[in-house]
């Protein structure tokens, strides 16, 4: 029996054996654990660089942006420019039109804009904008504020008229009307320009009818004409038979104007017939021979307003049969009023 610990494989071996094991794995451990640590550190950097690289490409766009709006800008300053210089160039025109050319006064245009938001307001609710009625002075020495006064109280007895007592030069042609469409092409309006030739000593009538949905530039209807010799408007008598004339003729056509288009746009009956008929000095000139050319120009009016409705092929038949029956009441009315007048 000998002293000690004895015998293969005992405690001092298996320590031996385990530290030997355990420094063989923990090389591989730290290597791994180094690997790691490299990847992660080249991961980071990889991360740093890719978000360097993306703040400057963001830089970059920001700074392309920069200068595409800049360069919008430029463009735009150079515009504004341009306009502002062709206005400056153009003013002295507008000064000559409003002066020369524009047929109504020209403090009026701010009044005419408000009067256009009016009108698409009342109808964008469903309801009618009143026609809008201008008559152009046809010769400088007629008394235009007695004749203005007249013709509004005559033509405001119809019912969804406005008269627009603005008007105070004389016709210059067809440019005054054309000049007054630009202006209030957005309204329901109607512009009547009697034109004076003096060589024939007649004034001579055309009309023009548009609302908010015409096309830009309307069709202007000569009419018909009426005797003048702007000689006799010296003497008072004549002054007002003269004045008197105007203010019927143009009675008449604001009355077929407004019945057709209130008839044909909203299905509205005629005024004009009970107007004649109530009215005894309209019924005196639609039954006097100086007024036939007038009489006739209305009697046909009516004729064809009733044979456009009736050639029309309408969704709702009931309600263009109304329609009809309107018209035809209206033609027929003026027919009783004086004897058929022949053509």
């Amino acid at each position: 029996m000998s002293n000690g610990i004895s015998g293969v494989g005992g405690f001092g071996t298996y320590t031996i054996t385990n530290s030997a094991l355990q420094f063989i794995l923990g090389i591989g451990k730290r290597k791994d654990n180094e690997i790691q640590q490299l990847e992660k550190e080249n991961f980071e950097q990889e991360l740093i660089r890719a978000k360097e690289e993306f703040s400057d490409e963001m830089e970059a766009e920001k700074l392309a942006l920069t200068r595409a709006k800049m360069k919008v800008a430029r463009q735009y300053k150079a515009i504004e420019a341009k306009d502002r210089m062709e206005l400056t160039q153009k003013r002295p025109q507008l000064v000559k039109f409003l002066k020369e050319d524009c047929p109504i006064k020209p403090d009026m245009l701010k009044t005419l804009a408000d009067l256009a938001d009016e009108s698409v307001q009342i109808e964008a609710e469903g309801g009618i904008a009143k026609l809008n009625v201008i008559m152009l002075p046809p010769h400088s020495d007629i008394d235009k504020d007695k004749v203005n006064d007249s013709l509004e109280m005559m033509v405001e007895q119809l019912g969804a008229v406005k008269f627009i007592n603005w008007a105070y030069k004389p016709a210059s042609g067809n440019g005054s009307l054309l000049n007054l469409n630009v202006i209030m092409r957005d309204v329901p309006t109607l512009v009547i320009s009697p034109r004076y030739i003096a060589a024939d000593k007649k004034i001579y009538l055309s009309a023009a009818l548009w609302d908010s949905n015409s096309e830009r530039h309307p069709y202007i209807r000569p009419l018909f004409s009426m005797d003048f010799d702007h000689k006799l408007l010296r003497e008072p008598e004549h002054q007002k038979r003269l004045s008197n004339q105007l203010v019927y003729a143009a009675t008449m056509i604001t009355g077929c104007a407004r019945d057709s288009y209130m008839l044909m746009t909203h299905g509205l009956p005629p005024t004009l017939p009970t107007l004649i008929k109530h009215n005894e000095w309209l019924r005196m000139g639609f039954t006097s021979p100086e007024c036939a050319d007038i009489t006739r120009f209305v009697l046909n009016e009516y004729k064809s307003n009733l044979t456009s409705l009736l050639a029309q092929s309408p969704k709702d038949e009931d309600a263009q049969n109304s329609i009809a029956l309107l018209a035809h009441e209206a033609s027929a009315a003026l027919s009783t009023i004086i004897k058929p007048l022949k053509q």
